[in-house]
């Protein structure tokens, strides 16, 4: 099988009558590399909005950080520092995008992309 693209990307595969034929004429040859990528593509790795928190506490415990965690809550101030506290404690999920997690994880060092592989290790446990 011979590969080609088009203009605006778009892959195609033709056997060699195809190319004999013409059909490939306008389109510009695939790379080996191009070809495997297309052919083996990374996989999609999907962000859950949610974990449990055992969950979420057993990946911090894999990633060195849960001794940290209630040291950056106690470097809070009120009146966040009290309603993160009650949602460390007692809460039953962790959302992605809840802002408690936003100012933990912020204080442990950890950017948006460190955020998101916590998660999807979290949701693996």
């Amino acid at each position: 099988m011979n590969y080609y693209k088009s203009n605006s990307g778009e892959v195609f595969a033709y056997d060699a009558e195809q190319v004999a034929m013409g059909l490939a004429d306008d389109k510009t040859p695939m790379t080996p590399e191009e070809i495997d990528a297309h052919l083996n593509p990374p996989p999609v790795v999907t962000v859950p909005d949610r974990v449990t928190m055992r969950q979420a506490r057993l990946a911090l415990h894999e990633a060195g950080l849960l001794s940290q965690v209630q040291t950056a809550i106690d470097s809070l101030q009120d009146p966040p520092k009290t309603a993160v506290q009650i949602e460390w404690d007692y809460s039953s999920e962790v959302h992605r995008n809840k802002e408690f997690v936003l100012q933990l994880g912020a204080i442990l060092g950890l950017d948006s992309a460190a955020l998101d592989a916590l998660f999807v290790r979290a949701a693996q446990l």
